[in-house]
């Protein structure tokens, strides 16, 4: 018989010599609540009544503190129950004028994976840490969206984080049948670092010196290196007391460019940079020479675009006991007080302020 239905039964006796006999029973069956398969979830489970009808009034109870919620086509939520725990939930059926019934459906709560961490250490840019409990067969994702990385060991690596600054990663497991529950490491700190600044720059005729201002503060004595490097050819040097960082090697009118480096033990190294121009010079330029009888004479070539009224200081010395005047309009270079037959070289020097010194030589033999 249907469920909630009603049936008569009829009885009857037969028996030799015996009129027949009869008699009749009328019921309604039960109507007892009947089940689909259960869906585990992360709290409990669902499960759909098969014979639902809104007809009837349905409750329920359920076990391992699930509570019982009936949708209106008859869907069975259990909530409230433990990860991985078996809860029983209890429905029963009830109606006016009919007999209700009750059943039962059992399930049992998703597993869950927490993820679990070890040691973080600090690194330039952020943390690595150790998934402690990591299965390759899960898949995990970290955020911030960008800045984590999860090797296939289970090492989370964050980045994007600023020098001596607290940073966190939050770690999702996921797999199906299982209850994946986020978890954020202990925030920890990026290695600091120290970013050399620097004073104002003086150029020389072979690079530049420029003074570290943070030097001091942070000395090798406390544990720092203080390196440096540089472009065109040039060589650094950092007074180790000072910090005065002087760049050399480095060719006339030329652009060098200084890095200066910082290293410690559980730092980051850091780097800056300090660029400036060397001093120009002039380098005098000669014609052709005229030995006379007690020298000689030579044209600077380019006297007369460098002037004394501009700025330019000529100056000369010669040997073999030669002595050098320089005319101030033209730049002829007359040589005297040189034996006969006597070789003599003239050297002439360029100054200028904010110029390094420029020198040339002329070499030419007096008349016998």
């Amino acid at each position: 018989v249907a469920a909630s239905t009603s049936s008569t039964a009829t009885i009857t006796t037969t028996r030799s010599k015996y009129a027949t006999g009869s008699a009749s029973v009328t019921a309604t069956s039960v109507y007892h609540p009947a089940f689909g398969t259960p869906t585990s979830t992360a709290t409990g489970f669902t499960v759909q009544i098969s014979n639902y009808d809104s007809a009837w009034t349905w409750a329920g109870t359920a076990t391992a503190s699930g509570t019982v919620a009936i949708s209106a086509s008859g869907l069975v939520t259990v909530s409230g129950v433990a990860t991985s725990t078996s809860s029983t939930a209890t429905i029963t059926t009830a109606r006016t004028g009919y007999l209700g019934g009750s059943a039962t459906s059992t399930a049992t709560s998703l597993a869950k994976l927490t993820p679990t961490f070890g040691t973080a250490t600090a690194t330039a840019t952020g943390f690595t840490v150790q998934i402690t409990n990591y299965d390759a067969a899960w898949s995990w994702a970290g955020s911030p969206s960008g800045s984590v990385a999860i090797s296939a060991t289970g090492l989370v690596t964050r980045t994007g984080v600023a020098a001596s600054t607290s940073s966190t990663a939050t770690i999702t497991p996921t797999l199906a049948g299982w209850v994946g529950v986020s978890a954020t490491t202990s925030a920890v700190t990026s290695l600091a670092t120290l970013t050399p600044t620097f004073g104002t720059k003086t150029s020389t005729a072979t690079g530049f010196t420029v003074q570290i201002t943070n030097y001091t503060d942070n000395l090798p004595a406390a544990g720092w290196t203080w390196t440096g490097t540089a472009t065109a050819s040039g060589s650094v040097s950092i007074n180790s007391s000072s910090g005065l960082v002087t760049v050399t090697g480095v060719a006339a009118s030329t652009s060098s460019t200084v890095t200066i480096t910082t290293a410690r033990t559980g730092w980051t190294n850091g780097t800056a940079n300090s660029a400036a121009t060397s001093l120009s010079t002039l380098t005098p330029t000669f014609g052709a020479k005229t030995p006379t009888s007690d020298g000689f004479t030579v044209q600077i070539t380019n006297y007369t675009d460098n002037l004394p009224a501009a700025g330019w200081t000529w100056t000369g010395t010669a040997t073999a006991s030669g002595s050098v005047s320089i005319n101030s309009s033209s730049g002829l270079v007359t040589v005297t007080g040189v034996a006969a037959s006597t070789s003599s070289t003239v050297t002439i020097t360029t100054a200028r302020t904010g110029w390094t010194n420029g020198t040339a030589t002329s070499t030419a033999t007096s008349t016998s």
